[in-house]
C-alpha cells in the first residue's frame, strides 16, 4: 500500500490562514479535512477545474473565505500555545 505521508507545510499553510486545497490522490483517506465533510467537499478537488472554480466562488464570497479558514483551523485542531510549549521544551532539553 503507498505511503500517504501529509506533509508539514500542508499544516502550516492552514496556520498561516492560506485556504488549503488538498488533491484527492494526495490524501485519498481525507485524513486533514475528512471529518467536516462541508470543509472536506470545498477543499478535496480532483482537478485544475474544480480548484479554480472554488477559487471564483471564494473570491466572490468573503464570509465564505472567512469561514473555510476558520474551519480548517478546527478541522487541524491546532493548539498554538500547546505547540509553542511544546517545541520550547524540545529545544531546551536539546541545549542541556
Amino acid at each position: 500500500e503507498k505511503l500517504e505521508d501529509i506533509n508539514q507545510r500542508l499544516y502550516e499553510c492552514v496556520w498561516a490562514n492560506v485556504i488549503t486545497f488538498v488533491d484527492n490522490k494526495f490524501d485519498v483517506k481525507h485524513r486533514v479535512f475528512g471529518h467536516d465533510k462541508d470543509l472536506a467537499e470545498v477543499l478535496y478537488v480532483k482537478d485544475r477545474k474544480e480548484v479554480t472554480d472554488r477559487i471564483n466562488a471564494i473570491k466572490a464570497d468573503n464570509t465564505l473565505r472567512q469561514s473555510i479558514l476558520e474551519a480548517q483551523i478546527k478541522a487541524i485542531n491546532f493548539d498554538r500555545h500547546k505547540y509553542t510549549h511544546q517545541l520550547r521544551s524540545i529545544i531546551e532539553e536539546g541545549i542541556k
